[in-house]
């Protein structure tokens, strides 16, 4: 046997090996796991671009063309949401399906119990939606609108913030609604809901709130607490917080949940 046979052989062999189902099994799970990496790579280069712009920022290097510094960031931010939106896709596209096992029925009650389509203010909410909601929050809208105008602002600053009150208020009960019922898909939506949603959106949504409109406020620099502005500013950044950081905690879930769950190596 020369070494030209030698080789088609083994190369034959190789092929053999790849169509059995433990071969198909293994070449999947590699695919699967590049995938994985590469993601991972792709996080850590957003954070060293995050940084580098920080870094750019702070050093006055935008102070000449702002509008650079506007293009920087767009392009970072599209980048970001991106990654984390599309990436867990492409990683799911060929997760290998997990080896079947035997339920447990008191583990399938949990999850029946935990993919419950019902969520915090389900009952008062479905039966509003979608009239009786726009309804309160024209009212809501309206209400800020005309405290404004007792506060003396001017009218088109009164009209804005009535808008944007009731159109985020809107925006809230919408995302909330909508990513409570997402939980009903299956076992891993209820989970990216627990630990995105409530774990990580409602924590972020505190503190965000309270920290930036403390420092809008002035409260750092010895301002009241007890303030019209302090008061503004808490509620409006919780109207406009409140869906970014939902679904900010839903997508860093869902990335996370991709690269920390899959099923076992053949």
């Amino acid at each position: 046997m020369n070494r030209d046979e030698g080789r088609a052989q083994d190369e034959a062999g190789r092929v053999e090996v790849n169509q059995r189902p433990e071969g198909r099994a293994r070449s999947a799970w590699r695919r699967y796991a590049k995938r994985r990496t590469a993601f991972l790579v792709a996080a850590i280069v957003l954070g060293v671009l995050e940084l580098a712009l920080l870094v750019a920022v702070r050093a006055g290097l935008f102070s000449s063309s702002p509008g650079m510094g506007l293009g920087a960031v767009l392009v970072i931010l599209l980048f970001g949401w991106g990654l984390f939106i599309l990436g867990p896709l492409w990683i799911r596209r060929v997760r290998p399906s997990a080896p079947r096992t035997l339920r447990d029925p008191r583990a399938t009650t949990a999850t029946v119990q935990e993919t419950s389509p019902s969520y915090f203010g389900h009952a008062a909410i479905e039966a509003q939606w979608p009239w009786g909601i726009a309804a309160g929050c024209v009212i809501i809208g309206a209400t800020i609108a005309g405290l404004a105008v007792l506060d003396r602002a001017a009218i088109v600053s009164a009209v804005l913030a009535g808008v944007g009150s009731g159109a985020f208020l809107w925006l809230d009960v919408w995302s909330w609604r909508s990513l409570g019922r997402s939980r009903a898909r299956s076992a891993e939506a209820a989970r990216v809901y627990r630990v995105g949603v409530l774990g990580f959106g409602l924590v972020a949504w505190i503190i965000s709130t309270i920290w930036r409109a403390s420092q809008a406020a002035g409260l750092m620099h010895g301002a009241p607490v007890f303030s019209l502005a302090f008061g503004f500013n808490l509620v409006w950044r919780a109207l406009v917080y409140f869906p970014l950081c939902l679904w900010g905690g839903y997508v860093w879930a869902r990335a996370l949940g991709e690269l920390g769950q899959g099923p076992h190596k053949p």
